[in-house]
């Protein structure tokens, strides 16, 4: 039987964590490694230098490697040469959530989305980092034909749209994997009547929707019947002193005991119960690219907490976020309340009808839609340990079906 890496040299800049390597393991595929860190030598060079005799070229790369390769000149490879000729075979893909620090797959194509249209109202500040393309070197990208595997979601149309020679390849919502949810259900009970409104924002940057989220509800007459956080930074609350890093999760810790919680890598995945146990219904505020019409579809931890806790909630997030969901196999909360928020195209547009459908919500109309809702939680969280439990699995055969469809 004909392997991948009997046709290829496959290299890749990709973490050795990375759920292609234990794929290529499994089915016995030989791949190396790239070392981005060298200087002295043109990459394309180190690439071809590592080529074996006959093959051609399987790369699996970051979006930063990608423009370094277009950027950096060698006197004897050419890289866009070989790219074009069919010598050199691109996927790009991280590979894993977070890429040196550089956050997900996901939101880093977003970032290049706002090099291509203008009108992002993005800050030149969040594109200092040295490896941004310049408007030529994304216009030389945007014209190669690149396979972009998604394993941390769907890209949607207007990435599509932006990038039409890339062939986008959907693989997995890969927060599924990161987390264990199944422990976390026994937790969930009924609440008290108290407040109605809660918004959790356990981001490290306060991006540009929350600011706008933010700056819409301030002033509103439902912020007085909520339970509020807005992190401006790591440990930091608005009109609230910064608190050590131990004493952010006392109330953790607890609800649900020192052992397990210490066991949990990322505790700002963990629900608190005190939160969902004193109010009715939540309002997500999902992770989002930098462009403000990218409408990929992008599950976090954000959007798993109040399923699993078997809460109603409200989305602020991309464009038919919702309607994703129900073609998962979801239930969303349309009829209870008004969704069409969810197919209004830009974020700013989400964020006023939300606002406007919030201020409908009195504690009487929250209760009964926390009590109109229980079979609908009650499906979803069942439905969400389910997806998890086959998340790899489907990872997996995806990986496969591509790479025995494609090569």
């Amino acid at each position: 039987m004909t392997r991948l890496s009997d046709r290829y040299t496959i290299m890749s800049d990709g973490n050795f964590k990375s759920f292609f390597f234990d794929y290529f393991n499994c089915r016995n595929i030989k791949y190396q490694f790239l070392d981005i860190s060298v200087t002295d030598h043109s990459l394309i060079d180190v690439i071809n230098h590592r080529r074996e005799p006959g093959k051609d070229i399987l790369l699996i790369l970051t979006p930063m490697t990608i423009v370094r390769l277009i950027r950096e000149k060698s006197q004897w490879n050419d890289f866009l040469g070989e790219v074009r000729a069919g010598k050199i075979k691109l996927i790009m893909s991280a590979g894993h959530p977070v890429v040196e620090g550089l956050g997900e797959t996901t939101v880093m194509l977003s970032k290049l989305l706002c090099f291509k249209d203008n009108n992002h109202n993005v800050s030149e500040e969040s594109f200092k980092d040295w490896w941004w393309p310049t408007d030529d070197e994304l216009s030389i990208m945007a014209d190669l034909d690149i396979d972009v595997l998604c394993e941390t979601g769907a890209q949607g149309e207007y990435m599509r749209k932006s990038f039409p020679k890339w062939n986008f390849i959907y693989l997995s919502q890969i927060w599924l994997i990161h987390n264990e949810w199944n422990p976390v259900s026994i937790f969930s009970k009924p609440k008290r009547e108290k407040t109605f409104f809660t918004f959790l924002n356990q981001k490290k940057h306060f991006c540009q929707h929350r600011r706008w989220l933010a700056d819409k509800i301030k002033d509103s007459q439902y912020i007085k019947d909520s339970i509020t956080e807005l992190r401006e930074s790591p440990g930091s609350l608005v009109g609230v002193q910064q608190e050590s890093e131990t004493k952010a999760w006392d109330n953790i810790y607890t609800q649900y005991g020192k052992f397990w919680l210490d066991h949990i890598t990322l505790k700002s995945w963990v629900p608190d119960l005190e939160m969902y146990d004193s109010t009715y219904f939540e309002l997500v505020c999902e992770s989002l690219g930098f462009h403000p019409r990218d409408d990929s579809f992008y599950i976090t931890e954000k959007t798993f907490k109040p399923i699993m806790m078997e809460h109603p909630f409200v989305m602020v997030s991309t464009r038919h976020h919702m309607k994703n969901l129900r073609q998962i196999g979801f239930r969303t909360f349309d009829g209870l309340i008004d969704e069409t928020y969810d197919g209004l195209e830009h974020t700013k547009d989400r964020i006023e009808a939300i606002h406007q459908e919030l201020g409908k919500l009195d504690l009487k109309r929250s209760r009964d839609l926390y009590q109109d809702s229980r079979e609908i939680c009650r499906h979803n969280r069942d439905h969400l340990m389910n997806l998890q439990g086959r998340c790899k699995f489907d990872l997996w055969k995806n990986l496969n079906d591509y790479f025995e469809k494609t090569f």
